[in-house]
């Protein structure tokens, strides 16, 4: 299937875009049609905002996404968005929701509403638009792929992917909640990768990084709450490795002579309040204040080396860069107070730059700076 990657293609279709070939699942998808329309609602509800515009354009060919990496700040790249909701099986068979053909279809139909509504206003509120004042038209880097009831597939530019991941997903639980339905959490899984990246290897990541989100939200709601989750990845290179084993090898590392164990990402995030620490809001946030305040990023490059050298190594060349900052009369206040908060807010302080945590195995340190400087370059911010 070219859209999905994941079934055996059954049907051809060749429209303006180029020859696609679908699996039954995309081709119903494509058949209801909804990917189309949310196109013209979001071109409609841009043209009522600013009345000068008299076109909203939208990339035209599937298989040639040189417009959108056009339009990212780091050229070349793209962000592929894949979401859907959580505990949907549990939702259906809620007595108030399949207790009568009338209810089920009212909450098939509000599902609908709130992916919709929530997916328009997340487009409109993250991606840049272009205007060519030679015709009045808006270029708009975004073409949505996959629309069901509560799944949506997309991509975008590469800076507007986290942002607008996040803000889908907190809309549509918000929604849900507004419309008197059950409320549903949504789950998000986002690749930031070269537009050359094939988009079967764009769907089977994004497929793989949903799945994490959904463990993470399944976690939450032992705890009595519906929790939106996301998990996202930056990819250079193709890689025939599974998610976990790219994490393992990129992210996890032991100490033989102590037994000491590392983890260097705090992946998946919530996208929606709780009481997790490791929120995507909070840290694309800090990703902004670290570029518009010209956090040198050397600094944050370095960590990339010496947070691999063990704990006793690690926390010297943390603490010296840090304490570096404070001696900086210029940025004393801005660089070394920001990463404080940072530290703070994510509760680096115990091990500064890391957190104990446990699991089966016992007690392990973790870090989530490399997740910041991960996604450094592809988050809007600092001198454009």
């Amino acid at each position: 299937c070219s859209l999905c990657g994941q079934y055996p293609a059954k049907e051809r279709e060749s429209p303006p875009e180029g020859i696609l070939w679908l699996c039954a699942s995309c081709k119903q998808k494509r058949t209801c049609s909804r990917w189309l329309r949310i196109h013209d609602s979001i071109a409609n509800t841009i043209k009522e905002s600013r009345p000068k515009v008299n076109e909203v354009k939208f990339p035209e060919q599937f298989e040639q996404f040189e417009k959108i990496g056009k339009e990212s700040r780091i050229e070349g790249y793209m962000g592929y968005v894949v979401a859907d909701g959580n505990r949907m099986g549990e939702k259906i068979k809620l007595h108030e929701v399949s207790s009568t053909a009338d209810r089920y279809h009212d909450f098939s139909e509000k599902v609908k509403e709130c992916t919709d509504e929530a997916l328009v206003e997340a487009i409109i509120e993250s991606v840049p638009k272009t205007f060519d004042k030679r015709d009045n038209s808006v270029f708009l880097p975004v073409l949505v792929l996959i629309l069901g009831g509560d799944d949506m597939t997309l991509v975008t530019t590469a800076e507007s992917a986290l942002p607008l991941a996040a803000k889908f997903s907190q809309k549509f639980q918000q929604k849900t909640k507004e419309k008197g339905i059950p409320e549903i959490s949504m789950s998000v899984g986002v690749v930031i990768s070269k537009i050359a990246f094939p988009i079967f290897s764009y769907a089977k990541l994004g497929e793989e990084l949903l799945k994490s989100a959904k463990r993470l939200s399944r976690e939450m709601r032992k705890g009595g709450k519906e929790v939106g989750a996301i998990d996202f990845m930056v990819v250079t290179s193709p890689s025939t490795q599974s998610l976990e084993e790219v994490r393992k090898d990129s992210f996890y590392y032991e100490k033989k002579d102590t037994s000491e164990r590392f983890w260097l990402t705090a992946r998946p995030y919530t996208t929606t309040e709780s009481d997790y620490d490791f929120n995507l809001e909070k840290m694309l946030n800090f990703t902004r204040q670290f570029k518009n305040s010209d956090f040198p990023r050397t600094r944050l490059k370095a960590m990339e080396r010496y947070l691999r050298m063990g704990k006793g190594n690690s926390i010297l060349e943390f603490c010296t860069m840090r304490l570096r900052l404070k001696e900086t009369k210029e940025t004393k206040e801005t660089h070394y107070g920001l990463l404080n908060e940072f530290i703070s807010t994510f509760k680096l302080h115990e091990q500064m730059p890391w957190r104990i945590e446990k699991d089966n195995a016992g007690e392990y340190f973790l870090t989530n700076f490399l997740d910041l400087v991960e996604i450094y370059e592809f988050v809007q911010g600092g001198k454009q």
